[in-house]
């Protein structure tokens, strides 16, 4: 009897414990979340100054130390589009051309993969297992389970991991009220008709397993060999047998000062190498061809759509399009794009990987591309590697 009113008073519970955690994460993780988004697919190519150009001929001056350390923070090299390299300034830059709206972009498909990995946990768990202790993505005593389960949630909530990104970064408001509006909004014609195409952005799903294998599944793991403490939790009485006692033992809550040195520098050195990789994700993401049509053979109607496409899509857009883009994006598709011709930039060609796309973002716009929000992505994963 009291198992049965444990179970039920948990699954009363949860709902509860889901809307509290979902409204905080909507009311202060998404406006984060779309900043750092519009602030590293901010396209910030180097230009011609005058006055660099009169400046060839004289001797350079010395820098100081903390000068090439952190040369990639001053504004003195001219850039191509609105030089925004900084949260707050980006921040301000969005509330000022789209309100508080443009803070919450994307708030739908945030929803929509809470509920998806909910849904996700509830059917890679086992139906005994329905407890707040133990319905969690990553089991450490299952590790090869874990490792799959984390597989098959990386590759299932891709697809609205990109639509929100391209939600978050678009010149028009995208309103997911009316789903197939929005998809023609963030969407080329050739995904709209062939949906798969998104799992073969070019570098996209290997970066992205590599950064939750390594952030979620890894850190785990080293979490339980260094500090079992913040790993393990071991129920007072066992629910299969109600005559074995478990309790934690004093290796449970040990603590050692090489533990917790280890583990600090593991979560720290993986936060600073998830900066770039969080940076070049957003570029993959965003980076869609707009102009691409499909070819007769692999077209399901023996009509080109490509016409009424662009149309519909112009009308539907022109009526939510700001005066004036938050961001310049790379302009290597589509050169009618407001968010590609807005600020002048030249067309380059696309990214062919997540290698080339790190080199390509040194190249054209310097090593500061690829530290964009280092301090909230470093301060994000601090606290969620110790919670």
């Amino acid at each position: 009897m009291s198992s049965t009113a444990e179970q039920v008073a948990w699954f009363l519970l949860v709902p509860l414990i889901l809307a509290v955690e979902i409204a905080f994460f909507v009311g202060i993780s998404v406006p984060v979340a779309n900043v750092l988004t519009r602030l590293r697919a901010n396209y910030l190519p180097h230009a011609v100054s005058l006055d660099h150009v009169m400046e060839a001929g004289r001797e350079p001056s010395r820098p100081s130390l903390w000068g090439l350390l952190f040369a990639w923070r001053h504004y003195e090299n001219p850039k191509i589009g609105p030089n925004v390299r900084t949260f707050i300034p980006m921040a301000r830059r969005v509330y000022r051309i789209e309100g508080i709206r443009g803070l919450y972009k994307g708030t739908t498909l945030i929803l929509v993969q809470f509920l998806v990995m909910l849904v996700l946990i509830l059917l890679l768990n086992q139906p005994s297992a329905y407890h707040p202790n133990e319905v969690r993505l990553i089991a450490v005593e299952r590790p090869f389970r874990s490792l799959c389960t984390l597989i098959v949630s990386v590759l299932v909530l891709l697809p609205t991991e990109v639509l929100l990104r391209r939600t978050m970064v678009h010149h028009a408001a995208v309103s997911w009220r009316h789903p197939r509006t929005a998809l023609r909004q963030v969407l080329s014609p050739a995904e709209v008709l062939q949906p798969w195409r998104l799992y073969i952005v070019p570098g996209l799903v290997p970066l992205q397993l590599f950064r939750h294998l390594t952030a979620s599944y890894m850190t785990h793991m080293v979490r339980y060999w260094t500090l079992p403490l913040l790993e393990n939790f071991v129920p007072q009485v066992s629910r299969q047998n109600k005559d074995t006692f478990e309790a934690p033992t004093s290796d449970t809550f040990r603590v050692t000062f090489w533990g917790l040195v280890l583990f600090v520098v593991w979560s720290l050195s993986v936060a600073v190498l998830l900066v770039p990789i969080d940076c070049i994700l957003v570029r993959l993401m965003t980076q869609y061809d707009r102009t691409t049509s499909i070819d007769a053979s692999t077209a399901p109607a023996s009509h080109n759509h490509q016409a009424s496409y662009e149309q519909d899509v112009e009308d539907e857009m022109r009526a939510t399009t700001t005066a004036e883009p938050v961001t310049s994006l790379r302009p290597c598709y589509g050169h009618d794009q407001p968010t590609s011709t807005e600020f002048g930039a030249s067309e380059v060609q696309p990214y062919t990987g997540a290698w080339d796309c790190a080199c390509k973002m040194y190249d054209e716009e310097g090593c500061e591309s690829l530290m964009r929000g280092a301090f909230y992505t470093v301060v994000g994963y601090m606290l969620m590697a110790f919670t």
